[in-house]
C-alpha cells in the first residue's frame, strides 16, 4: 500500500510500498549476484566481529531476502521506496515471522547500508517523536549497478513459500472483523499437513505455468492453508495463488499450463453433498438450490441467494430470522416488499429435511475443514500423476486435456473421504465452449 500524507498527492520517487520478504532468486545469475554482496559484507563485518557459525545461516537468509526485494522492486521498474521494520517487537520468535527476520535484521540494515548496497531512510518510531515515520529503503546505485552487469530482470525473481503455511488464526471479531494470529504446537497433524504444502509448493514453482494479464503477477503460486476459530479443525481452506482474485472468464481466457488452454472443474453443492455423505443418505436429484416455486413469487433469480442463506446456515449457530450481511433481500414481483428470510429459511429446511441437524448448529467450519482436505488431496494425487492444478477452494484449473482424468479423480477422492455422492462441473475456454 503507498503511503501518504493526508490528501496530498505522493510523487512516484517518493512512494512507499510495503517490503515483501519472499522474494528469493530464481537464476544462477541473481545466486551470483547475491554471492558477490554477500563476500563484501563479511568481508568488511569481519574486520568489525566474525559471524558466528550458528548463526550464519540466519544471516545469509536475511541478507538475501532483503537484497532480493530490493532488487525485485527495480527490476520491475517501480518508483519510489520499500518500507520495512526495525521493530524487536515485530522480528522476536514467532512462526508467523518472516524467515528474514530476526534480532540482528536492523543491523543487517546498517552494514548493507554502509557498504553502499542499499539507500536507507531509518524511521523515526520514538514515544516521543511528533511525526512518526518508517524506515524505507531501496537499492542503491552500486547494486543497481551490479544487477545491470549481470542483465537482472523481473524474471530473476521467485517467491518463496510465507514462513508458516499452516496459519491459525482466532475468531474475527464480529463488527472489526479482526483477528490474531495464533501460536500452536507442532502436532503429527500439523506436520503433515506442512510436508503436504512443500510438496504442492514445490509442483508448482516448477511449472509451465503463464498468465498474458500484466495486472497479474504469475509468480506468485505460494498458498497457506488458513485455520480459524483458534482450532485446527475449523476451515483449512488453501489461499494466495495469483489466480484466486480472478474471475472464471479471466482464468480461461488468460491462464495457459503447459502451454495448453484450461479447463475449471468445480464440484457442484459441496457443502450440502458433504453432509449429505456424513450422513450416509444419497444425494437428491436435481439442483439443490432449487425451491420449489420460489422464482415465480420474486423478483429476480433466487438461486444465488439461496446458496449463500444455505451457506449462512451451516456456519450459524442461531435460527435465521434475517437476511445475512452482504445479502441483497429477495423481494416480491411487483413490488419492493422484502420476501421474509425466516420463511426462506424455513423452505431450506423443508427441502433439506434428511439433513436439518446440520443448520444452524455452527458446522460450517467442520464443512470447509473436509472439503479443504479433499482439495489438497486431490492435488497431491495430480502431482504423483505429473498434472498441474490450481485450487480455488472445491475448484481446480488445469490443462484442459486433462479434464477428464481430474474430473474422475475428484470423484474419487470425494468418495474415499465423505462416502456419499458428488457431481463435477465443467467450463471451457471460450472457443471450445462454443465449438461445444
Amino acid at each position: 500500500m503507498d503511503s501518504s500524507t493526508g490528501d496530498a498527492k505522493v510523487a512516484p520517487e517518493d512512494k512507499e510500498k510495503w517490503m515483501n520478504t519472499q522474494w528469493r532468486p530464481a537464476s544462477e545469475k541473481m545466486e551470483e549476484v547475491i554471492a558477490v554482496v554477500l563476500a563484501d559484507v563479511v568481508a568488511s563485518e569481519s574486520r568489525q566481529r566474525a559471524i558466528q557459525a550458528r548463526h550464519y545461516p540466519q544471516f545469509e537468509c536475511s541478507l538475501t531476502g532483503l537484497i532480493c526485494a530490493v532488487a525485485e522492486h527495480w527490476a520491475s521498474g517501480e518508483p519510489g521506496w520499500l518500507y520495512t521494520t526495525r521493530s524487536r517487537s515485530k522480528t522476536k520468535g514467532s512462526r508467523y515471522r518472516p524467515q528474514i527476520y530476526s534480532a540482528s535484521y536492523p543491523k543487517l540494515q546498517d552494514e548493507l547500508s554502509e557498504c553502499g548496497w542499499i539507500d536507507l531512510r531509518k524511521g523515526d518510531q520514538g514515544p516521543e517523536s511528533v511525526l512518526k515515520s518508517r524506515t524505507t529503503l531501496r537499492a542503491s546505485p552500486r547494486l543497481r549497478q551490479l544487477l545491470t552487469e549481470h542483465d537482472i530482470s523481473f524474471y530473476d525473481f521467485q517467491l518463496a513459500p510465507v514462513s508458516e503455511v499452516i496459519e491459525l488464526r482466532t475468531t474475527k471479531d464480529f463488527k472489526s472483523k479482526e483477528y490474531e494470529l495464533v501460536e500452536y504446537s507442532d502436532t503429527d497433524e500439523a506436520l503433515k499437513m506442512r510436508a503436504q504444502m512443500d510438496r504442492i509448493h514445490a509442483a508448482l514453482l516448477d511449472a509451465d505455468i503463464v498468465c498474458i494479464d500484466t495486472d497479474c503477477d504469475d509468480r506468485q503460486r505460494t498458498m497457506k492453508r488458513i485455520f480459524n476459530n483458534s482450532d485446527l479443525s475449523c476451515a483449512g481452506r488453501l489461499y494466495g495463488g495469483f489466480w484466486q482474485p480472478m474471475s472464471d472468464t479471466q482464468r480461461l481466457e488468460e491462464i495457459s499450463i503447459n502451454g495448453e488452454d484450461v479447463a475449471i472443474l468445480d464440484y457442484d453443492q459441496m457443502s450440502l453433498a458433504i453432509a449429505y455423505g456424513l450422513s450416509g443418505l444419497p444425494l437428491p436429484e436435481g439442483d439443490l438450490y432449487l425451491i420449489d416455486g420460489l422464482s415465480r413469487l420474486v423478483d429476480r433469480e433466487p438461486r444465488p441467494t439461496v446458496k449463500q442463506v444455505v451457506n449462512a446456515m451451516f456456519n450459524r449457530k442461531t435460527p435465521l430470522t434475517e437476511y445475512p450481511k452482504g445479502v441483497a433481500p429477495l423481494t416480491y414481483q411487483g413490488g419492493e416488499e422484502v420476501y421474509p428470510a425466516r420463511w426462506l429459511a424455513e423452505a431450506i429446511r423443508e427441502k433439506h429435511a434428511p439433513i436439518a441437524d446440520w443448520f444452524e448448529q455452527g458446522r460450517g467450519l467442520e464443512l470447509q475443514r473436509r472439503d479443504s482436505d479433499i482439495a489438497v488431496d486431490v492435488l497431491l494425487k495430480l502431482i504423483d500423476d505429473g498434472i498441474v492444478a490450481l485450487p480455488v477452494h472445491d475448484a481446480f484449473i488445469v490443462p484442459l486435456s486433462k479434464k477428464d482424468y481430474v474430473r474422475s479423480v475428484m470423484i474419487d477422492t470425494f468418495q474415499e473421504h465423505i462416502g456419499g455422492e458428488v457431481k463435477v462441473s465443467e467450463k471451457l475456454p471460450p472457443i471450445i465452449s462454443i465449438a461445444a
